[in-house]
């Protein structure tokens, strides 16, 4: 943590240091970065309206790339030049980060590389604009004899055809956007066709199908608190004759969220509102299971049970083997393969896609 407030702090710096502070119009906002642990100074700045307003953009792009929406608009009604490529620069650190994500992604999946090259075509035509919007006013003072072209070099300093170096920045200009037009479409063609693409498995799960006491199954995709990318999760309900219901929450292979780990308690409430009607906590034996071959590995994946001392609070894991999971459910539990456990593989398939509000409160 404290690593990151000293990055957070001296690029915060380097970006104050960059404005006109003196003349960015009347003072706005006081902004104040302090860290908890006292190993870092605090940073003070006074916000002048223009630069208050410039920082606001820059993190609502930030922002807008985590969330995976469209870029924004600056200043109400005006897209200025570079935002797409702003945001395709956040919206590419997000995919290929590690930061964040319970795991590295895998670059090698048609859903993460899919997205990863729409994001290099917007960037590449982001590019391809700012070439032109670089070039045109120069070549054009060029040719009006606004701006003078002198050769380098100690020799004699004359002054060249202006309307010959015009014509060659104009050339270079034009192949250097129709280079990264070519490589828009190319790319955003490419992204197209990967994503029609679906990963076939011989390494498939122990378990053709789920057992009679399976009551209920769906996918959860929705956006936990505190969470910039969306949660992708396999719930199945199974009712055991005798007991109480045992829920299974599973880890997608396509989830560009947390973990169900790391989220065990906004997960279970989510599903206890969503699909158990309000159910307490204490009402549902709770498992979490993680398919075989997750991360890019080829082993067996996890089967934790879950307990709250409080309500959807304070959780406590049980390691479990997939004999005792069945035991559990009264029955079969199907075991996936990561290549196939994802949102289009089980929709497909004909799993209910349930997109609860993201704000869920807690039973």
């Amino acid at each position: 943590m404290t690593d990151y407030m000293g990055e957070l702090a001296s690029a915060l710096a380097s970006w104050l240091n960059s404005q006109d502070l003196g003349s960015a119009g009347v003072p706005m906002v006081d902004l104040r970065l302090s860290d908890r642990c006292g190993e870092h100074p605090t940073l003070e700045a006074e916000l002048q309206e223009r630069v208050a307003d410039d920082l606001s953009y820059l993190l609502q792009v930030d922002a807008a790339a985590r969330a995976d929406g469209d870029p924004i608009a600056h200043r109400q009604d005006v897209v200025e030049p570079g935002d797409e490529l702003r945001f395709a620069a956040a919206r590419l650190e997000q995919l290929t980060s590690t930061f964040g994500l319970p795991h590295e992604p895998d670059l090698g999946w048609p859903q993460t590389a899919a997205a990863v090259l729409t994001e290099i075509a917007r960037a590449s035509a982001a590019l391809e604009q700012l070439t032109k919007l670089g070039t045109e006013k120069i070549v054009r003072g060029l040719r009006d004899g606004a701006l003078v072209a002198l050769p380098s070099g100690d020799g004699p300093r004359e002054v060249p055809n202006q309307a010959a170096v015009a014509d060659d920045q104009a050339r270079l200009a034009e192949s250097a956007a129709a280079l990264l037009g070519q490589t828009t479409a190319t790319t955003s063609a490419l992204a197209e066709q990967i994503t029609a693409l679906q990963i076939t498995s011989t390494a498939a799960g122990d378990g053709a199908d789920d057992g009679p006491t399976l009551v209920g199954e769906a996918v959860l995709q929705v956006r936990l608190l505190g969470m910039f990318s969306e949660g992708r999760y396999h719930v199945r309900v199974f009712q055991p004759q005798g007991r109480k219901p045992v829920v299974v929450i599973g880890q997608l292979a396509d989830n560009q969220s947390d973990s169900i780990t790391n989220q065990a308690e906004e997960l279970a409430a989510t599903v206890a509102e969503s699909m158990l009607g309000g159910a307490a906590s204490d009402a549902v034996t709770w498992v979490l299971a993680y398919p075989d071959g997750l991360f890019g590995g080829t082993g067996r994946g996890e089967v934790e049970a879950v307990c709250f001392t409080k309500p959807f609070a304070e959780p406590s894991w049980d390691f479990l083997d997939h004999d005792r999971l069945e035991a559990l459910a009264g029955g079969p539990v199907k075991r996936w393969h990561a290549s196939t456990y994802t949102v289009g593989h089980l929709a497909a398939a004909g799993v209910h896609v349930l997109t609860p509000d993201s704000r869920r409160r807690r039973p």
